[in-house]
């Protein structure tokens, strides 16, 4: 009979154990949910022994689930680390991506690029929509690119970019419209050439959808033929606001 039967026998019969009390070591590591237990006994009872040894015992198997764990947590780490670079690694071929496809896109027109004389934009009296500009016979439609950088090049454009100050109409208040006014004036007084501005709410169909989304899809195009860009920011509330 071999050691281990002998330890396997005695076992159920023997209450040395039983009445040996265990050591016990509790181990949490809350970043991986462990919350352990651990107890140690012999089976025939402890010994009389150096009660180092015991600590020595129990520190063992101890310092090996810490060094385990402490190993886990690098090893998260490191993947979440890389999986950030993978992320960056991403976004800057998105990025990558939208600026080439902006820059092939701006030869393209799906709709064709329309502008406002000045000298009729300061009549209006307020900023009309491009269907009632178009209806009167005030809308200047280039169809091709090279014709509308050509255009640019010769008479000026001003493309001016501003924020709307309401659902329906970008002006409500009218505020923008002298502001343009002005703005434009201005640039000609300091020798700019600017005869003709991109206002999108005159130059963007705004009752067929089709056609305005194809006017929105040009907007690269539209912004590199302009030959003065104008950033239009007055003092005004959004009136649904």
């Amino acid at each position: 009979m071999t050691a281990e039967s002998e330890a396997l026998e005695r076992w159920p019969h023997s209450n040395s154990s039983l009445d040996a009390e265990p050591e016990s070591s509790f181990i949490e590591v809350p970043e991986l949910s462990l919350h352990w237990k651990l107890e140690l006994a012999p089976v025939d009872g402890w010994e009389e022994v150096d009660p180092n040894i015991t600590y020595v015992l129990l520190l063992l198997p101890l310092s090996a689930l810490i060094g385990v764990c402490l190993g886990m947590d690098v090893i998260l780490a490191l993947r979440k680390h890389s999986q950030q670079e993978v992320w960056k690694m991403y976004m800057s071929e998105v990025r990558a991506r939208t600026i080439q496809s902006a820059i092939s896109n701006l030869n393209v027109v799906q709709f064709p690029f329309c502008v406002v004389c000045i000298e009729d934009f300061e009549k209006f009296g307020m900023i009309l929509r491009h269907e009632t500009v178009r209806d009167r016979g005030l809308l200047h439609s280039i169809d091709t690119a090279q014709a509308a950088m050509d255009f640019c090049r010769l008479d000026g454009v001003v493309f001016i970019s501003h924020q709307w100050a309401g659902y329906s109409h970008p002006d409500p208040y009218g505020t923008k419209y002298e502001a343009i006014g002005k703005a434009v004036r201005e640039l000609q007084r300091r020798g700019v050439r600017a005869n003709w501005i991109w206002l999108d709410y005159c130059c963007i169909p705004q009752e067929n959808n089709v056609q305005q989304q194809s006017a929105i899809n040009s907007m690269f195009a539209y912004t590199s033929f302009c030959t003065t860009f104008l950033s239009l920011a007055p003092t005004c509330t959004h009136v649904d606001s």
